[in-house]
């Protein structure tokens, strides 16, 4: 009976027969394929890659206390050696200071001993103490007489020299003073000399030109023995003006591609012509033309002299002191001009008189301004 059950149960129809089967296939499968010993290796290297973590964890934590206890030491050696400084210092003020006391006492007793010992001191002492300022030393015979006379004269003399000192240290100041508070020079001024003629005139925009920085643009122009005085004076909205970066006083090219101030010279009858121009920055250039245009050459100019002036914020003024090499005696015709960069980027020209078409200041019309 018991026998035909156990036969009965492993049949086809017992369920519990291929759960078994089932069961024993996967395992035999994974025993094939090695699944097990491929997980140990895996773990393995994860318990080895979490080791090694944990060795490099600990040598940065023992290389930061290294580092920690160093930095305690050294704190503590510098902090030790800035108290012996001070302590040597100290010590050495104290001592200099001891030193010095004792110098200046010696230096007391000594000056006291030699007083003591030298009598015609106390005598001399004695006798200037009764006797007039104006006589020293007292002498004898008709000598006084002359002898007040001398240190009168003397007195005087020192009292003039005195007077003419102090007046010559109040102009320096006042100099100083004007000279801290003028603009700002780019190179030294040439005295002025006697001015024989001054004039003030206005320079016109181009007809097919903007400027919203600039309003109007006017030039005192002074002819003097030693050349030609000009001050440029540009009114309006300067914070739009372009003002080109300093480069010092020295000669530059192409100055007319940004903020410049131009003269044109030449003596009437003459086709050759003399080109000047000054910027802000520093800058100038002088060329010489044979004709309109021509023969152009770099020429030297006697003395020159420029002072840039930002006169507020609504005006901007140029003062150039200019002696060309040209016949003094001579009178000149001028042509005056400027060109202003806004800070924009676009430019404006400006003349005493522009002749038909576009921009040209060296075109002979320009020379409008005749000086005697």
């Amino acid at each position: 009976m018991d026998a035909l059950t156990t036969i009965r149960d492993w049949t086809i129809a017992n369920t519990d027969f291929w759960e078994w089967l089932g069961l024993l296939t996967i395992v035999a499968i994974v025993l094939r394929q090695r699944v097990p010993a491929f997980v140990a290796a895996y773990l393995d290297a994860r318990a080895q890659g979490i080791a090694k973590e944990l060795d490099a964890a600990k040598r940065l934590r023992e290389e930061a206390e290294t580092l920690l206890v160093s930095y305690r030491e050294k704190a503590q050696e510098a902090s030790k050696e800035a108290e012996t400084i001070l302590t040597e210092t100290r010590a050495e003020a104290e001592r200099f200071k001891a030193e010095a006391a004792q110098q200046l006492k010696a230096q007391l007793e000594r000056r006291g001993q030699r007083h003591r010992r030298n009598p015609r001191t106390r005598s001399r002492r004695r006798s200037r103490s009764s006797v007039a300022p104006d006589c020293w030393p007292p002498r004898s015979g008709k000598s006084r007489g002359v002898d007040r006379t001398e240190h009168r004269r003397a007195a005087r003399q020192a009292e003039l020299t005195s007077q003419l000192l102090e007046d010559f240290l109040e102009q320096k100041t006042q100099r100083h003073e004007e000279t801290r508070r003028s603009p700002r020079v780019l190179c030294p001024l040439v005295p002025s000399c006697l001015r024989v003629e001054a004039m003030r005139v206005a320079l016109k925009l181009h007809p097919d030109c903007r400027c919203d920085a600039v309003r109007s643009i006017e030039v005192d122009v002074t002819r003097a023995r030693d050349g030609i005085d000009l001050r440029y004076r540009a009114v309006g909205t300067i914070a739009n003006l372009l003002i080109p970066k300093p480069i010092g006083f020295q000669r530059a090219n192409e100055l007319w591609r940004h903020t410049c101030f131009e003269a044109f010279i030449r003596v009437p009858g003459s086709t050759a012509y003399r080109e000047f121009n000054f910027a802000p920055s520093g800058g100038w250039a002088a060329y010489a033309f044979d004709s309109y245009r021509c023969g152009v050459r770099n020429v030297d100019v006697w003395h020159l002299s420029l002072i840039a002036d930002p006169a507020g914020d609504d005006a901007y003024e140029l003062a150039i002191t200019l002696g060309p090499e040209t016949d003094l005696n001579r009178p000149w015709q001028l042509g005056l001009s400027a060109v202003i960069e806004e800070t924009s980027g676009r430019k404006s020209y400006w003349a005493l008189a522009h002749p038909q078409g576009k921009p040209d200041f060296h075109h002979p019309d320009g020379f409008q301004l005749t000086l005697g």
